[in-house]
């Protein structure tokens, strides 16, 4: 009888081919595949968290917020008060002119009566710019025109008052060139020459002497409306007052049509209310109006007009 075989063989020979063959393809794909593997020691650390600010420090960033946040408010806010002033004025303009349109004169003889000293240089400037303007306007509102002008100062200069007299100016070419180059030549202080503003306690103007130059220039006998337009920062002189009220109530009883107006410019020396009340006298005496100096020069001359 044969004797069996007791040895165990743990692996044949089958199962070692595969094994290798395993192991072969392994080491294989490892060497295939190693290039592709990332080099942990080259990937960057992820930074760490920056810490939250101190409570104060968050605080003080809110609070420059607010404040940025509220100086834009202020500034839109600023803006829009603007535009709403520009609107207002551009509305107020408007309405000027259309009553300016809805207005007709009479044949109108004029003389504006320019205190010309220190303090007026806005007024003067204003005349000088606006002066076309105006006599346009008015030739448009009147069949015919005419103007004089006085420019007065201090009874202490060498000439109180400088005069373009009264000459029709809307049938004349050469009168109305004429009146223009005299009020481009105007000026503050014009007739001063060797004289003085006196004391400075003295800020009264030579307004009678303006007045009675007015008064007395050579009106036109077509003319139907004859007023003179006294402009000034200052009254007359204390003991001049009685008589320039007299002055202008003479002129205003000449008959229809004639009239003395005034414009109060503010002043710059304290006496603004002693100078409206004065002015006040003066236009209730002329049968005309007081006015109070805003906006152009066109619309203050317009409005004692009217």
């Amino acid at each position: 009888m044969k004797r069996r075989n007791r040895d165990i063989s743990i692996f044949s020979m089958s199962a070692l081919d595969l094994f290798a063959s395993a192991l072969g393809a392994f080491i294989l794909l490892t060497i295939v595949i190693f290039p592709y593997f990332p080099n942990v020691s080259r990937v960057e650390a992820t930074p760490p968290p920056v810490p939250a600010p101190p409570p104060e420090e968050g605080a003080a960033t809110v609070e420059a917020e607010i404040r940025r946040r509220l100086a834009e408010a202020e500034e839109r806010l600023a803006r829009a008060e603007a535009e709403a002033r520009d609107v207002a004025d551009i509305r107020r303009r408007l309405a000027e002119a259309e009553e300016r349109q809805a207005t007709q004169f009479p044949h109108l003889d004029l003389v504006i009566a320019l205190d010309v000293t220190g303090s007026m240089g806005e007024q003067v400037a204003d005349f000088k710019q606006e002066v076309d303007q105006l006599i346009s306007l008015l030739i448009s509102l009147s069949p015919s025109l005419g103007v004089g002008i006085a420019a007065f100062g201090d009874r202490y200069w060498e000439r109180p008052v400088t005069t373009f007299d009264l000459r029709e100016i809307s049938a004349s070419p050469a009168d109305r060139t004429a009146l223009r180059s005299f009020v481009n030549r105007m000026t503050l202080g014009m007739g001063i020459g060797s004289g003085s503003y006196g004391s400075p306690d003295d800020p009264e103007e030579a307004f009678l002497a303006a007045l009675m130059t007015a008064s007395r220039m050579r009106w036109r006998p077509q003319a139907e409306h004859r007023v003179i337009v006294m402009i000034t920062d200052n009254p007359a002189y204390p003991e001049e007052v009685s008589a320039t009220v007299a002055e202008a109530e003479s002129f205003a009883a000449r008959g229809d049509g004639h009239r003395v107006s005034t414009v109060f410019v503010e002043g710059t020396r304290g006496t603004g209310g002693a100078t409206m009340a004065f002015l006040e006298r003066v236009a209730a005496a002329g049968d005309g109006q007081v006015v109070r100096a805003r906006g152009s020069f066109t619309a203050m001359l317009l409005l004692s007009l009217i």
